[in-house]
């Protein structure tokens, strides 16, 4: 973010907030420049000697068994068989584990748009191997993670929260074959001699630390009982997760404005640090301070109605990733949380249920970097979140889950055990209705297999547009057997700042745009922030048994002639039609733009009629008015996962009108 920007940021917000900050700010600065002195002269380490003080344990094999015989974890090596067993009647899953454990074996990685890529047999843990530039060891406060030269730092992060220990972890449970557990104890032992404690760029962001101790620690309970992975090693695994934690608390990711997932996730590392080496003597402060950022971020972050204040369907199913697995873990292990709590975790699934579209597959709002706290499950799309519903119905009886999860999946079965598998069948099921969440300003109807999501909320962040995108207004439809008018996703982040500003930009979502211009104007070099001035309202929200009714304003073009951008909505259910209607009120001479993002897929259009042409359910779009508007398909893409883009088809609808203007769409189902 430039000074400027920053200046203009720090006006908009109220002067106490902007004291306490710079308070905060300079502390942390004089704690920093202390902490690089003294790791110039000494880099963190810890002696055999000073564990066994910090735990006092009289012997090393003495921590590892206490560490061993701790019974915190979801699964222990009693619950084995049961869990092979019942995997083991699903084919496809063990197949795809091994599959992707063999080539973990071979170096072979996909992160984040790479493509399938062989790192040979030297780990680059500092690389972003696409562009082919990496980060130096040093200092991670000296350290520059965005630096505008086509190197993308999400990919060493990426690959240093080894989620693929997992993969590993599950291949050597079904083989019993040692090859897995080498490789997991090579490369863990790789990544600490690599990556010295505050020194490489996998240290820069507390988050990374914290998701990278949660996946170690998930490792360690697949392979604590190989031959591979020896006392040696796990008591240096063991003094670098101490440093982990002492690392995430020195470096807590706390704004005094805001505090988002990056926060969250903070609380959620220290909390498996904390019950993971219980020896040591902080582990309670670890655990107490971990509970106490999970309840803040719940409080704050979630809104009263379950939608997370990011406005990210994306995060929103990742800090559902570190709420349910803080749930879980309290639980089980007699830590009380807030009846609230609770409350807000199954607002948050019902959220989850209703946003995700018949086929499985949650609709693209805000940002996405196809962020998880663990895998589980393999190959799996990264936009179906009904993992965390299957897993929702265990935790709270919820009849409204169950129709939605579809199945119980398979890392519900990791995190509740063969009882909830059989817990999930007894649960009955509930369809669910057109529905409203006002807090978040999403609102979705449905009926049947057809499906439209409405957005008519801020762009999150409270009004500072993290993750949020220029897309007040915008909706995605579903009908049938597929998604014809979607979000056109997120793509990258800091390796391309202008395909990054181009996916959040107004014209790319299925909104109204004045003059060429911005709804909420930002700076493409100012990668997460968008100053929310659009001031959306929500004029009327109306579902019935027949016909679902949307209403609602903005005021993002409010500067442009006092123009005030109003949609109304409406779908008559049973015949599948839905009718758009969009007016632009205010003074003086302006260019309207209204655009339709399609899926891939054969389109045609004649005068003003669009027709889709796939295989199944189709659709027809015609704009009834203005008669006189210019509609065209223009070259376009959509992103449906992080790094990767694909090349798509917009309908674009374009007037030069003078102030008040109408534009009315239909949408029908057809054969």
């Amino acid at each position: 973010m430039s000074l400027i920007s920053k200046a203009k940021k720090a006006r908009s917000l109220p002067p106490k907030f902007v004291a306490q900050e710079l308070a905060r700010r300079a502390k942390k600065h004089v704690m920093h420049k202390a902490r690089k002195i003294r790791y110039s002269f000494s880099l963190p380490k810890m002696s055999d000697s000073e564990l066994l003080k910090k735990t006092g344990e009289p012997s090393l094999e003495k921590v590892i068994t206490e560490i061993e015989s701790n019974n915190w974890f979801f699964f222990s090596e009693k619950d084995k068989k049961d869990l092979l067993n019942t995997l083991k009647k699903h084919s496809d899953e063990k197949n795809k584990t091994l599959k992707k454990a063999e080539n973990v074996l071979r170096h072979e990685f996909d992160l984040l748009g790479s493509g399938k890529t062989n790192l040979e047999k030297e780990i680059p843990w500092n690389k972003d191997f696409v562009s082919g530039k990496s980060w130096d060891n040093k200092y991670y406060k000296d350290i520059k993670t965005v630096r505008f030269d086509g190197s993308d730092v999400k990919i060493p992060w990426e690959l240093s929260r080894c989620q693929h220990f997992i993969t590993l972890g599950k291949a050597y449970w079904y083989t019993n074959d040692e090859k897995y557990a080498k490789e997991f104890a090579d490369e863990l032992d790789d990544w600490i001699e690599k990556n010295p404690v505050g020194f490489s760029v996998n240290w820069t962001t507390s988050m990374e630390v914290a998701i990278r101790a949660v996946n170690w620690i998930w490792a360690y309970h697949f392979f604590k009982k190989s031959k591979s992975f020896s006392d040696e090693l796990k008591i240096k695994m063991f003094k670098s997760l101490y440093f982990h934690a002492k690392h995430i608390e020195d470096n807590l990711e706390y704004n005094s404005t805001y505090s988002g997932n990056h926060y969250f996730s903070n609380g959620i590392g220290l909390l498996y640090v904390g019950f993971f080496i219980e020896p040591f003597k902080e582990s309670k402060q670890w655990k107490d301070k971990g509970v106490e950022i999970i309840l803040n971020s719940m409080k704050n972050q979630i809104l009263a109605d379950g939608v997370d204040f990011e406005k990210s369907t994306a995060y929103h199913r990742l800090v559902s990733d570190f709420a349910i697995h803080a749930h879980i873990l309290c639980k089980k292990n007699k830590i009380p949380l807030p009846a609230w709590f609770g409350k807000k975790l199954l607002k948050m699934l019902e959220f989850i249920a209703h946003y995700v579209k018949p086929d499985g597959i949650a609709p693209m709002i805000g940002d996405a970097d196809d962020g998880r706290l663990v895998i589980l499950e393999e190959n799996k799309d990264l936009n179906d979140h009904r993992h965390h519903l299957s897993t929702g119905v265990v935790l709270f009886k919820n009849s409204l889950l169950k129709k939605q999860a579809g199945k119980f999946h398979e890392e519900s079965l990791w995190l509740l055990g063969t009882s909830g598998k059989k817990q999930f069948r007894k649960q009955k099921s509930e369809e669910l209705k057109s529905t409203g969440f006002r807090d978040g300003g999403f609102f979705i109807s449905r009926n049947k297999n057809n499906y439209l999501f409405a957005d008519c909320g801020g762009l999150g962040l409270k009004g500072l547009g993290g993750h949020g995108h220029n897309d007040t207004l915008s909706f995605e439809l579903f009908a049938g057997d597929k998604t014809f008018i979607t979000d056109s996703g997120t793509y990258t982040y800091s390796r391309d700042c202008v395909g990054r500003a181009r996916f959040r930009k107004t014209s790319s979502h299925n909104t109204i745009e004045i003059d060429n211009k911005e709804m909420a104007p930002f700076s493409a070099n100012d990668l997460w922030h968008i100053k929310d001035i659009t001031t959306a309202k929500l004029i009327r929200w109306n579902p019935g048994k027949d016909k679902d009714l949307f209403a609602g304003q903005h005021e993002g073009y409010k500067r442009l002639g006092n123009a005030l951008v109003k949609r109304k909505i409406t779908a008559e259910k049973k015949k599948g039609v839905w009718h758009i209607e969009d007016e632009i009120t205010g003074n003086g001479t302006h260019d309207i733009a209204l655009y339709f993002h399609f899926a891939p897929m054969h389109l045609t259009i004649k005068e003003n009629m669009l027709r889709t042409k796939t295989k199944g359910t189709n659709i027809a779009l015609e704009i009834e008015s203005p008669k006189d508007a210019k509609i065209e398909l223009i070259k376009d893409f959509v992103s449906y996962s992080y790094g990767r883009k694909t090349e798509s088809k917009t309908l674009k609808v374009t007037k030069k009108c003078v102030l008040p203007a109408k534009f009315r769409t239909t949408i029908k189902v057809c054969v």
